[in-house]
C-alpha cells in the first residue's frame, strides 16, 4: 500500500464519518460485548517486543485494565459501542497523566492520555525522555478506535526491521506467532477497530530507510499479516504510531480489505 496521504485519508474518513453520525444507534445503557479487546498475542508482542520505557509499560498497564470493559462501535454493522463520557469517567491514571480532549465538530472527537517522564530523566537506552499515549476516537460518541503509541521514537540502530523482513511479512502473509520472531522488532504503536463483528488490528515498529528509519505498519485479522504502509520518520514525529494507525485501518475499511464476519 503507497504512502499514506493525510489530506487524502482525512477526506475518506470525513465521509465514513458522516455515515457513521447518522447510523450509530445511541442509547444510556452501557453494555458489552463480554469480548475483550486485546488478544493473547498482543500481550506477548508487549511483553516480548515492546520499546523500553517506562511510561509505555505503565500506559500499557493502565490500556489494558481500562480496555476489559471497553466495546468498540462496530464499523459496518454501525452498532454501539462504550460512549466518551463513559470512558473519561472510567480510564484510571495517575494525576501526572494529561488528560487531553478534542472535539472535531462533525461528530468526531478523542481522547489522549499522555504519560511523561519528569524532565530531564532520560531513558538510560535512548538517551531521551520517556513518553508515552493513549487514544480513543469517537464517532457519535461512540468508541470506533482504541491504541496506545509511544512518543519516544529512538529509531535505534539494532531496533530496524529491515525492508526484507518487513516485505516478507507481507508478501508470506505472516502469523503474529512470526512476528515474535523477527529479532529487530520494536514494538512501538498498537491499535484496533472493529468490523462486521471482526477485529482488525495495526501494530507500528521501526524499519530501516534510506536516512534514519521509517515507521512498518501492518494491518493483522484473524491472526495473520493482510495488508501494510510505511510513513516516514518526521510525519511520525509529528502525528504518532497510533495516529497513523488508526488512519491505515479506518482507510482500509472504505477500500473494503477486511473479509466480513461470518
Amino acid at each position: 500500500m503507497k504512502l499514506l496521504k493525510k489530506s487524502i485519508v482525512m477526506s475518506l474518513l470525513l465521509t465514513l464519518f458522516l455515515s457513521l453520525s447518522t447510523q450509530v444507534n445511541a442509547a444510556s445503557e452501557w453494555t458489552t460485548s463480554g469480548e475483550t479487546l486485546i488478544p493473547e498475542w498482543t500481550v506477548e508482542l508487549f511483553e516480548d517486543k515492546a520499546q523500553n520505557n517506562t511510561m509505555l509499560e505503565r500506559a500499557w498497564e493502565d490500556y489494558q485494565t481500562a480496555t476489559e470493559s471497553y466495546q468498540l462501535a462496530d464499523m459496518g454493522t454501525m452498532e454501539q459501542g462504550t460512549f466518551y463520557n463513559q470512558v473519561l469517567e472510567s480510564y484510571e491514571a495517575g494525576s501526572d497523566v494529561e488528560v487531553s480532549e478534542a472535539d472535531g465538530g462533525d461528530g468526531t472527537a478523542s481522547i489522549s492520555y499522555v504519560y511523561r517522564a519528569e524532565e530531564g530523566d532520560m531513558n538510560p537506552t535512548t538517551g531521551i525522555e520517556d513518553w508515552a499515549q493513549v487514544d480513543f476516537y469517537f464517532v457519535n460518541d461512540n468508541l470506533i478506535y482504541t491504541g496506545i503509541t509511544t512518543l519516544s521514537l529512538a529509531f535505534m540502530s539494532d531496533k530496524l526491521v529491515s525492508n526484507q523482513e518487513h516485505s516478507d511479512l507481507i508478501s508470506n502473509n505472516a502469523t503474529t506467532e512470526e512476528l515474535l520472531n523477527i529479532e529487530n522488532l520494536e514494538l512501538n504503536g498498537f491499535g484496533q477497530i472493529l468490523v462486521d463483528g471482526e477485529y482488525a488490528y495495526g501494530i507500528g515498529y521501526p524499519k530501516e530507510a534510506s536516512t534514519i528509519g521509517e515507521g512498518g505498519l501492518i494491518i493483522i485479522q484473524d491472526g495473520t499479516v493482510v495488508d501494510d504502509t510505511t510513513v516516514p520518520f518526521e510525519e511520525l514525529m509529528a502525528y504518532s504510531f497510533s495516529g497513523y494507525i488508526y488512519l491505515m485501518l479506518v482507510t482500509q475499511v472504505d477500500n473494503q480489505i477486511f473479509e466480513p464476519g461470518q
